[in-house]
């Protein structure tokens, strides 16, 4: 009596696992994002953390320059220079400047650009490096960004050398942004995380660089 034979069957080769691609950042360079003196001169770090991040050291939590530079990045255009968009309750809405802080500055108020009288409030925290497209950061971009003046040149820079001669901290910066630390924007005492990232005229963000301001604690 011939012996049954089993049929092979045929097994389909396991689903590949497909791993997303993060989308490349062309957008501007960041070529220093530092602190100044309240007349402008450079401030150096005293040290940087375990990540590399820049520590300044303030005797105060206001009464000094924050400054933001850069230059072209792979895209080859030019650096967006909108620092607050004007469209409300739109999560896209973000600006080319974006700058986010850990803590929250002054009373943290969550108003957009409040930056004046009689409603001058501070600007809300958000996660340092997280530039995601939700209401909260987006609102939190555009209230700290508001503060900042544009500096096309550097011969007009905001910031001065140790002779006094208004320069960009980097020789390759064709864009600066500043703000003057107001009563309004305090920081905190102890260790605040700063993160900034640019983007060019098309809207394409270039990737995002860290630093810590450090007050002493009250």
């Amino acid at each position: 009596m011939p012996v049954p034979t089993e049929t092979p069957t045929a097994t389909n080769p396991p689903a590949a696992t497909l791993t997303p691609t993060a989308t490349p950042l062309i957008g501007p360079i960041v070529t220093a994002f530092e602190v100044a003196d309240a007349s402008g001169q450079f401030n150096n770090a005293i040290a940087t953390d375990s990540k590399g991040r820049k520590i300044f050291s303030r005797t105060a939590g206001s009464g000094f320059v924050l400054f933001i530079e850069g230059r072209p990045g792979p895209s080859l255009l030019p650096i967006g220079t909108d620092v607050f968009s004007p469209k409300a309750n739109d999560p896209a809405a973000q600006p080319d400047l974006q700058l986010i802080t850990g803590k929250p500055l002054g009373d943290g108020s969550v108003a957009v650009c409040d930056n004046s009288f009689p409603t001058l409030g501070g600007v809300a925290a958000a996660t340092p490096g997280d530039y995601t497209p939700v209401q909260s950061t987006t609102d939190a971009l555009n209230d700290f960004g508001c503060r900042f003046r544009v500096y096309a040149e550097t011969d007009f820079a905001c910031t001065q050398d140790s002779t006094g001669n208004f320069v960009f901290r980097s020789p390759s910066s064709t864009v600066q942004f500043c703000t003057l630390v107001s009563d309004a924007l305090t920081f905190p005492g102890g260790d605040t995380i700063l993160s900034a990232r640019l983007r060019d005229t098309a809207g394409n963000a270039g990737p995002a660089v860290e630093l810590v301001v450090r007050v002493p604690q009250s």
